[in-house]
């Protein structure tokens, strides 16, 4: 029978057992009294003053775990009447909750000798509150009877059962990459779930979505096994993000899972204005500087007027460059051109590149401006012929 324990603390004391006789005509002197005492315990545990029958655990224990009780065993003797040696066995007594492993007898030589005994407990596996007894179960001497105590009550209690025995599904989440023009209001995030072995849809489950690192929103799967998430990309500056969804699983049902994929934002257009050519290479005789001129536009059409943007070149070999980019050198900085940095200036981005020194032949020229893997090459190709 369970019993929760209702006392932090709890010494266990018992008391019981006649020993003794003398002649046959004579009267039988008092009985002696087996005391059983807790002293110790692991968990630890305790009793309190005035109740040594009881012994507390004092933390929980696991399901089907062991627990064990250090106990001390002693004859008090009523009238010195007891005869040695004597021989009394412990087991676990009635009723109670778990199982108590076999303890070692109690052998007493003398009125002095105390037994210690370490008794060990499984408990049962279902979480709760239980009791269960050390208590005397036989004993030799003097032929008398054994007249048994109330034996050592131990209490203790067993943590939540354990999860049920269950095979979760394998699950699989995929991400669709997704691109956004430069101020475009709203980019729509969509991932499949799926179970791994099959391949089929996981409908009815909700996906969890964050851009780098950030927590957006949420969307529930549909019979595809689709959910989707509608961000607002208004203020998202070009660049690549990325995109993570999430599938918390179900116990016993599906296993989570997780994935990833890129979030790209890029300009609207990027046009190449006059004297370089944006439709085929440009002729530049006897010049030692070429303006570069460029038109960047967001998702409306809009001019944009903050970006960052670079010029780099390199020089063709055939039909191929050979050549790494390398930054462009601007003219003196009566223009205002730093390093190569284009500047904004009349609606359009301008750069001066000094070209002296370089030898004739196809050059490459390739603007860079932060955007997201998703962007196309921003290039244009000029041919220099001085002589």
């Amino acid at each position: 029978m369970r019993k929760r324990f209702l006392a932090p603390l709890l010494v266990i004391a018992v008391a019981a057992l006649a020993l003794s006789s003398v002649g046959t005509s004579a009267a039988p002197p008092p009985n002696d009294v087996l005391q059983i005492v807790g002293t110790g315990s692991s968990p630890a545990g305790s009793s309190s003053p005035g109740d040594e029958q009881n012994w507390f655990v004092n933390s929980a224990v696991s399901p089907g775990g062991t627990l064990t009780v250090d106990i001390s065993v002693s004859i008090d003797v009523n009238g010195n009447t007891t005869v040695y040696t004597r021989t009394v066995s412990l087991g676990q007594g009635p009723g109670g909750d778990g199982t108590l492993g076999a303890i070692a007898d109690c052998v007493f030589a003398n009125s002095a000798t105390v037994c210690t005994r370490t008794v060990t407990v499984t408990a049962p596996v279902a979480a709760g509150g239980y009791v269960i007894k050390v208590d005397p179960t036989g004993g030799t001497g003097n032929a008398v009877g054994l007249n048994k105590g109330n034996g050592l009550n131990i209490h203790y209690n067993v943590a939540g059962a354990p999860p049920p025995e269950c095979n979760a599904v394998a699950t699989s989440l995929s991400v669709d990459d997704a691109q956004v023009v430069f101020h475009q209001p709203s980019a729509t995030l969509s991932a499949t779930l799926t179970k791994t072995s099959d391949s089929s849809a996981i409908a009815g489950k909700t996906i969890s979505f964050e851009v780098d690192g950030n927590p957006v929103g949420t969307g529930v799967t549909d019979s595809n096994g689709t959910a989707t998430y509608v961000l607002d990309t208004s203020a998202l500056g070009v660049g690549d993000y990325t995109i993570d969804a999430f599938y918390a699983g179900e116990d016993c049902v599906f296993l989570p899972s997780t994935g990833s994929a890129s979030l790209c934002v890029s300009y609207g257009s990027v046009t190449f204005r006059p004297p370089i050519d944006p439709t085929g290479p440009a002729l530049f005789r006897s010049v030692k500087t070429i303006p570069v001129k460029i038109v960047i536009t967001d998702f409306y059409g809009i001019v944009v007027t903050d970006a960052d943007a670079h010029v780099f070149f390199a020089k063709y070999t055939s039909n191929t460059t050979t050549d790494t980019d390398a930054p462009a050198d601007p003219l003196a900085n009566t223009n205002g051109d730093l390093g190569n940095k284009m500047r904004f200036s009349d609606g359009q981005y301008i750069f001066n590149w000094l070209t002296t020194g370089l030898s004739d032949g196809k050059y490459r020229i390739h603007v860079v401006l932060g955007e997201g893997s998703c962007a196309p090459e921003r290039t244009a190709d000029v041919t220099f012929k001085r002589k």
